[in-house]
């Protein structure tokens, strides 16, 4: 059902409850999960959907996000 893009240092659990968000939320495209500075450590995105944003526009908006 989803897809991992990107991984580092998330454990099992994290990992699982990115996997229910996408899977419970009909809605939802991509799921992460990011640390304070902005870093994506993990990054799932729904099967047979693409990203209305590049990996570096994600990782800008994120920051900005973080910022405000």
């Amino acid at each position: 059902m989803v897809m991992s893009i990107m991984s580092q240092n998330v454990n099992e659990s994290e990992e699982k409850l990115l996997n229910m968000i996408l899977g419970e939320i009909p809605s939802s495209r991509v799921a992460m999960i990011c640390d304070h500075d902005g870093n994506i450590l993990w990054n799932s995105i729904r099967d047979n959907t693409t990203s209305y944003l590049t990996m570096d526009e994600t990782k800008e908006s994120l920051k900005r996000s973080i910022e405000s």
